[in-house]
């Protein structure tokens, strides 16, 4: 018997240059390990949805929330995300995310939206604006 909560989980990582390739595996094992503490939860469009937004130069949805329907393929989908590099835009990711990756054609009403930012530093573009949009839809961000 598996236990369902509805959440829209997605993890908003900074790929830029000043992370590296080494920090950024192990961002990923962080991510795993998030994930894998789901065990016993359904998956998928019943219950928890997990998601990957990198950002550097532009941001890219890795692994949005409709792809995978199990902690299995959404856990195999981190540990093959590329490294890229960039800079920090951080004010772009946060308006991808209200345009993008919690768009009403891939959001559920009803469900918690929420957000991990992982980064490790200040954006080179502007934040405010993109940051008011993110609270004004709903969006929970937490900071790591």
């Amino acid at each position: 018997c598996k236990t369902v909560v509805q959440a829209d989980i997605v993890f908003l990582v900074d790929e830029s240059w000043s992370v590296g390739q080494t920090s950024f595996s192990r961002v990923k094992d962080f991510i795993s390990t998030i994930i894998s503490s789901f065990q016993g939860m359904a998956f998928g469009t019943e219950g928890v949805r997990f998601g990957v937004t990198v950002f550097g130069d532009v941001p890219r949805m890795r692994i949005a929330l409709t792809d995978y329907s199990s902690q299995e393929e959404v856990l195999r989908a981190v540990r093959d995300l590329p490294y890229v590099g960039g800079s920090r835009r951080m004010g772009d990711a946060l308006q991808f995310l209200v345009d993008t990756v919690f768009s009403p054609v891939i959001s559920r009403d009803h469900t918690p939206k929420i957000v991990v930012m992982i980064t490790n530093g200040r954006s080179d573009d502007l934040v405010d604006a993109a940051a008011k949009a993110v609270a004004d839809n709903g969006i929970s961000l937490f900071a790591v």
